[in-house]
């Protein structure tokens, strides 16, 4: 259903679909709040939702007993291009089984948290382009199968050097900010400052 000029905003009762497995809205116009009843959907293996107006908190439930089981198949998590302008949820941890994760393009605020080091099945994370703070959390160094991680357009400090030497990486190696302090980082395959300039390391 991608590319179809769809739109309005997307029903709670989709956590009624229990045995859905894929799900893929993107490329339309919805809007408003996706309903963390999403996450009923224990079958669910893909949901692609990028490039849409979505708002709010990414659907994830805040606590981690709200649910008595998530999608534990779930694969492929892609929200880029929304306007997502929460925290990442802690309870991202409970999607033992993603591979993909790709909130790239909101308005993320607050920390990369360090239950993303419970996913060590993930192979791609990105999460350029949005208002996350602070330093990179040395739990990432868990996720041995990582081969690439975009952390660039975002406002964090400190040394980006904890993980398994990724295929790609992509970070702020400059001044990520103005004003900000400098992200340190050797390993990184392209460093960008806040021209958004990229240079290969």
């Amino acid at each position: 259903m991608t590319k179809n000029l769809l739109g309005g905003t997307i029903s709670p009762r989709i956590g009624n679909l229990v045995k859905l497995e894929k799900l893929d809205l993107s490329l339309n116009f919805f809007v408003g709040v996706m309903p963390t009843d999403i996450m009923k959907a224990t079958y669910l293996r893909e949901l692609v939702m990028n490039s849409n107006e979505f708002t709010g908190s990414i659907p994830l439930p805040s606590a981690p007993t709200q649910y008595s089981a998530y999608p534990e198949q779930l694969s492929r998590l892609i929200l880029g291009d929304n306007k997502f302008d929460s925290s990442i949820p802690k309870t991202i941890e409970k999607l033992e089984g993603l591979r993909e994760l790709m909130l790239d393009n909101n308005m993320l605020t607050g920390i990369i948290p360090t239950e993303l080091g419970k996913l060590k099945k993930l192979e791609l994370l990105s999460l350029s382009y949005n208002e996350l703070k602070d330093t990179i959390p040395s739990e990432l160094s868990n996720l041995t199968k990582l081969s690439k991680v975009f952390l660039h357009g975002n406002q964090l400090v400190g040394n980006a050097d904890v993980m398994h030497f990724p295929q790609e990486y992509i970070t702020d190696c400059g001044y990520p900010f103005a004003g900000g302090e400098l992200l340190v980082c050797e390993e990184c395959t392209i460093c960008c400052n806040s021209l958004e300039e990229r240079q290969m390391n």
